[in-house]
C-alpha cells in the first residue's frame, strides 16, 4: 500500500503560471515557462543575475567570518543555504522523518516542498508574492510507511515506484536514487560530512539530478540538474547559516 501524504482537487490550472527557476522541486516541476509572463520573469532573473552575484559575492567576502557554523540542533528553527546570486534556501525540520523546504529568490517568486528523511520530495508548490500559484502543487507517495524510507547508506541504492497527483491527475512513475561514497563539503567556511546522490525519474526521458546530503544536518541539497540531450546546469552554494529564532 503507497503512504499518502496529502490528497487535494487541482481545479482552474493555469499554464501561464508554471515558474521557471531553481527550486528543490520534482523534475515535472523544472518545465520552462512557454507564457509572456513567465518569460518576462525569467528574462528578468537572468539578465539580472550577473550583477546581483557579483554585488552579493563582493558583499559577503567583505563580511566577518561567521561566529558557529549550524548544528543538528539548529534544525528546529531553520538552516538556510544561499548561491551565488542571493537566493536562499532554508531547511527546517517538521517531526521524525520530514524536513520543510523555502526557496526563495529574493523578489517575488518561490517554492515550498516537504522532504521525506531530508531526500524523497513527497510535497511541492510555487509561490509568488507569498501566495500559492495556482495548479502548481503535487504530491507524491512512496510504497512505505515514513519511518521505513530509507536513509542514504554509501554506494547504496534505492529504485521505487512513485505515485503523484498534480494538475493532470494520478500517474505512476520509477524513480532510482544512487548514494555515493561518503565524502566531505565545505560551505562559507563550514566543513560537513557529504554523501552525493544521484536521483534518475525514469518515465520522464531520464531526467537526473545530483543532491548533496548533509547526515548532521538531515536534509538534502541540489547542486545539478541533468535533462536528457541537454547541458548540465550547476547550483553553486557559498553560505550556510542558522536562522535566528
Amino acid at each position: 500500500m503507497f503512504f499518502t501524504i496529502i490528497i487535494k482537487q487541482f481545479d482552474n490550472f493555469d499554464a501561464s503560471k508554471t515558474l521557471a527557476k531553481h527550486s528543490r522541486a520534482v523534475h515535472s516541476t523544472r518545465t520552462v515557462g512557454k507564457s509572456t509572463s513567465v518569460g518576462t520573469a525569467v528574462l528578468h532573473v537572468l539578465t539580472g543575475g550577473l550583477m546581483r552575484a557579483a554585488l552579493f559575492a563582493l558583499t559577503f567576502l567583505a563580511t566577518p567570518a561567521f561566529a558557529q557554523c549550524p548544528t543538528a540542533a539548529d534544525m528546529e528553527t531553520g538552516v538556510r543555504l544561499t548561491d551565488l546570486e542571493g537566493i536562499t534556501e532554508t531547511y527546517t525540520r517538521d517531526g521524525d522523518h520530514f524536513i520543510r523546504g523555502e526557496w526563495d529568490d529574493g523578489e517575488h517568486f518561490g517554492s515550498r516542498f516537504l522532504l521525506l528523511k531530508g531526500l524523497y520530495v513527497v510535497e511541492q508548490f510555487d509561490t509568488e508574492d507569498g501566495n500559492v500559484m495556482t495548479g502548481s502543487r503535487s504530491t507524491h507517495a512512496y510504497p512505505l510507511k515514513p519511518a521505513d524510507a530509507p536513509i542514504p547508506v554509501a554506494d547504496g541504492r534505492w529504485d521505487t515506484e512513485v505515485i503523484t497527483l498534480d494538475f493532470e491527475g494520478t500517474h505512476t512513475t520509477r524513480e532510482t536514487h544512487i548514494f555515493g561514497p561518503s565524502t566531505q563539503v565545505t560551505l562559507g567556511g563550514c566543513s560537513y560530512e557529504m554523501m552525493p546522490i544521484i536521483g534518475i525519474y525514469h518515465d520522464d526521458d531520464g531526467y537526473e539530478e545530483t543532491m548533496y546530503y548533509l547526515p548532521e544536518l538531515g536534509f538534502s541539497y541540489l547542486v545539478e540538474t541533468r535533462p536528457k540531450n541537454e547541458a548540465a546546469e550547476r547550483y553553486t552554494y557559498i553560505r550556510i547559516e542558522a536562522v535566528e529564532k
